[in-house]
């Protein structure tokens, strides 16, 4: 059976919010989008990068908002080893794909993306109007323990999903333990989507996350093995359905 659990942080602090234009403001003040009011409360500092890091943008990754970044960033991806160098690191900027259901990540264990500051890293589709195609942005198949952090996922209002996680069974790893954080989906029709087409993913966090523009939902959850996705501080904003398990 699908699940969804959203949990606080602290007495009195809610796991989530979901709030729609033009609602009431509720009595308590709603969390702030996690990378300008989150945990702690006087401001987020981002460490990295690293030394050990991969920055993108030494393997021909463009991040001025044009360049169609799909197969330069597929490269790149492809480039990161849990076992030699397991973090890819996207300096601040815009990085433009184009193509749908291209961008993947399959059977890693234990690596890492992460943007410079969700404010000012973004990954945008720019490519043709697929609004309503069950097409994605990026997929994780077979990913495990893993963490995707301070970016914005957005969609331009032209891509239906933005972050597929699922596996197809054809790999080692199930997508199970791995971690989103620091980041906000928006301008598409779901944020993530777990386990619609395949064998599902399971133990998924989602921390100081910011959902917005979202028409469909900002989580989504399809098969009877799509479990556990576990919701922290986060904000869902303008979105048809805050948290959907179907199953």
């Amino acid at each position: 059976m699908s699940r969804i659990v959203t949990l606080p942080r602290g007495i009195g602090t809610p796991g989530f919010k979901i709030r729609r234009l033009g609602d009431t403001p509720p009595i308590d003040p709603p969390i702030d989008p996690p990378f300008t009011g989150s945990h702690p409360e006087f401001g987020d500092e981002f460490n990295g990068k690293l030394p050990s890091w991969i920055d993108v943008t030494t393997l021909g990754v463009v991040g001025d908002g044009v360049t169609d970044n799909t197969i330069a960033l597929q490269a790149a991806i492809n480039s990161v080893s849990n076992s030699t160098r397991p973090v890819l690191y996207f300096p601040a900027g815009t990085y433009g794909i184009s193509q749908s259901n291209v961008l993947h990540l399959e059977e890693r264990i234990d690596i890492a993306l992460i943007g410079e500051n969700p404010l000012t890293t973004k990954i945008k589709y720019i490519g043709p109007d697929i609004y309503n195609q069950n097409k994605w942005l990026i997929r994780l198949n077979g990913v495990a323990y893993s963490k995707f952090s301070r970016f914005t996922f957005d969609g331009d209002n032209k891509i239906k999903i933005l972050i597929n996680q699922e596996w197809c069974g054809c790999h080692n790893y199930f997508d199970t333990g791995n971690e989103y954080s620091d980041c906000k989906f928006e301008n598409a029709r779901v944020g993530i989507d777990v386990g619609w087409g395949y064998y599902g993913g399971a133990e998924t966090a989602v921390m100081r996350c910011y959902f917005k523009n979202l028409a469909d939902n900002g989580i989504s959850m399809g098969n009877f093995n799509a479990l556990d996705m576990w919701v922290w501080d986060s904000l869902i904003e303008d979105c048809g359905r805050g948290l959907n398990s179907f199953f």
